[in-house]
């Protein structure tokens, strides 16, 4: 079983490996552009080249599987990433799911399964995360989304409404459960010598877009203390999420991650500058209290510099319990199976989060190098991908009794 899914893996990787590709090893795949749309017809090609079926739903998620059935279990993840990301994130899951499909055509098993591919689960190109899942989990409402202007200056309306999409998606059903697999963009695995993450919480998130005006004046002719200098004030802004996310609870973080300066010239004053704060937390209490405290902070902050502000909350997720009944049935496995495994967080958000608001559902991490993700330098062994497709393919098959 191992054997052949390994080498299906290696074959669907292969095939994605230079959707987006840099010259440097990293690739670049936003959410609702072009060269998502590479990847999912890439998907939706391999697919049926395996014998299986497909279908894109209202939002652009694209499916694969097997028979007709009213009821069926759901894997996947996403195909899209960040700016010069690594090749791994996201597609993990959905090569494995499709890998999993080519093995059971090849067996000639038939079993209630689909594999989705998700849409937009980063935020790079929206500032807003987990869109496709968002939107068909019913937990993202297209009106609170629609003018959100991606990294082209094109709406999501805009978008949405050249390509035919639904400015109300009807909400998925029929899902038994929702197992996704993903690299765990961490160390701990690796470092405990584990195979297997079997999480049972998720970090939720909240993000936010700031803007803060100044006054572009000059650098050399303007004095220090008649300065309205918005940049100066996001630095200080910046410096202020990352003590606060520090104290706030163990697991806390906050991230500014991008800054857009203007005029962005080395003899003028800047006059406006945007920002984003991610915040995340497994507390949803804690993570609300931070939010307020950063909040807080950017009004004393500008109110001290004499600056005007503007912030938008651009997506608030909760932390997510997984399914305790899936978490049982697979660590039942990993014991009977002599799995070197562990139950554990996740601190980053997946499309598992919407998911698990519908229907049960579990994440399970395989390790990723040292940790590193969002990067170029990420990776993950075809085989450590096959392990988690294995344990994927025995619960199913447990499941329908072929086990």
């Amino acid at each position: 079983m191992k054997l052949e899914l390994q080498k299906n893996i290696d074959y669907i990787m292969k095939e994605f490996y230079p959707i987006g590709a840099s010259t440097e090893g990293g690739v670049t795949r936003l959410g609702y552009s072009e060269v998502e749309d590479q990847m999912h017809n890439k998907f939706l090609e391999m697919a049926k080249s395996f014998g299986l079926n497909t279908e894109v739903d209202e939002v652009g998620n694209s499916y694969a599987y097997l028979g007709e059935f009213d009821k069926y279990h759901l894997m996947g993840s996403h195909l899209d990433s960040v700016i010069n990301a690594g090749r791994y994130d996201g597609i993990v899951g959905v090569a494995v799911g499709l890998a999993v499909m080519k093995l059971l055509v090849e067996q000639g098993k038939t079993i209630p399964v689909k594999t989705v591919a998700f849409r937009c689960e980063e935020s790079a190109n929206f500032m807003s995360a987990l869109m496709g899942s968002g939107l068909i989990s019913g937990l993202t409402k297209f009106d609170d989304v629609k003018n959100l202007k991606g990294l082209d200056g094109i709406t999501l309306e805009e978008i949405f409404t050249e390509r035919g999409y639904s400015h109300n998606p009807k909400t998925i059903d029929g899902v038994i459960d929702y197992t996704e697999l993903h690299i765990e963009q961490g160390r701990v695995l690796e470092e405990n010598n584990n195979e297997i993450g079997i999480v049972n919480v998720i970090a939720g998130g909240i993000k936010i877009l700031g803007e803060v005006d100044g006054m572009a004046e000059h650098a050399g002719a303007t004095p220090m203390d008649l300065r309205i200098d918005s940049l100066a004030a996001v630095a200080e802004i910046i410096l202020e999420v990352e003590k606060l996310a520090s104290t706030e609870t163990e697991t806390s973080v906050g991230t500014v991650g991008f800054i857009e300066n203007h005029p962005n010239a080395m003899n003028v004053v800047p006059g406006v500058t945007k920002f984003s704060v991610d915040l995340r937390d497994i507390h949803n209490e804690s993570m609300n209290i931070l939010k307020e405290k950063v909040v807080k902070s950017i009004e004393k902050i500008c109110k001290k510099r004499n600056l005007s502000y503007r912030i938008e909350i651009t997506g608030k997720t909760p932390a997510a319990h997984l399914s305790s009944r899936m978490i049982k049935e697979f660590e039942e496995i990993a014991k009977k199976d002599n799995y070197k495994y562990q139950i554990m967080p996740s601190g980053a958000s997946h499309d598992c989060l919407k998911m698990n608001e519908l229907f049960e559902s579990v994440l399970i991490f395989i390790p990723c190098k040292g940790g590193i993700s969002h990067n170029p330098l990420e990776y993950a062994s075809v085989e450590n991908m096959a392990l988690g497709g294995e344990i994927i393919l025995k619960y199913l098959l447990k499941k329908n009794q072929l086990l």
